[in-house]
């Protein structure tokens, strides 16, 4: 991990981060703080980590691409990760919201999309949080690699519809 942080290209590290989050191998609280700790003077790679830990919380290079796109646009900033529940029930954790706002967003690629059980999985969750008055919005990578102004133009359009 020495050899990534000292050598590696941003994009390695961001990946890196985001894989370790979302195993459940560490937090951004936990590397922030160990930053902290081991001080950030004269070590090599740290200017650039603290650069990936601004948009620390995704959990994929997908969603730190979408999270850079909003974040200069003058869009409220959502929250990273947040799980709705029906009682004792987790009914999802979704990768933004942009709460007090209903708007909920997803980003994904087609892996996960493959089998009709994944799919009604799916399907069923997004029921669930609409049944909770959440209103999704799901942009694919292609979406949020290629078309950026339609993701940024239908999450502005929909904000605008529930303000």
């Amino acid at each position: 991990m020495a050899e990534l942080v000292a050598n590696g290209t941003p994009t390695e590290l961001a990946n890196a981060l985001d894989s370790g989050t979302r195993k459940r191998l560490t937090a951004p609280s936990v590397v922030e703080r160990r930053l902290e700790e081991l001080g950030r003077q004269g070590r090599r790679g740290v200017a650039r980590f603290d650069a990936i830990m601004r948009d620390a919380g995704v959990e994929s290079w997908l969603e730190r691409k979408f999270l850079r796109l909003v974040k200069p646009t003058g869009l409220p900033d959502p929250t990273l990760q947040r799980s709705y529940r029906a009682g004792d029930h987790l009914v999802a954790r979704v990768d933004f919201d942009f709460a007090p706002l209903p708007i909920v967003v997803e980003v994904g690629g087609q892996r996960g999309y493959m089998s009709a059980a994944e799919r009604r999985r799916k399907e069923r969750r997004r029921n669930e949080l609409q049944l909770l008055g959440k209103v999704i919005y799901f942009f694919t990578s292609e979406d949020v690699t290629a078309r950026p102004e339609y993701v940024l133009d239908t999450v502005a359009k929909g904000i605008r519809l529930v303000s």
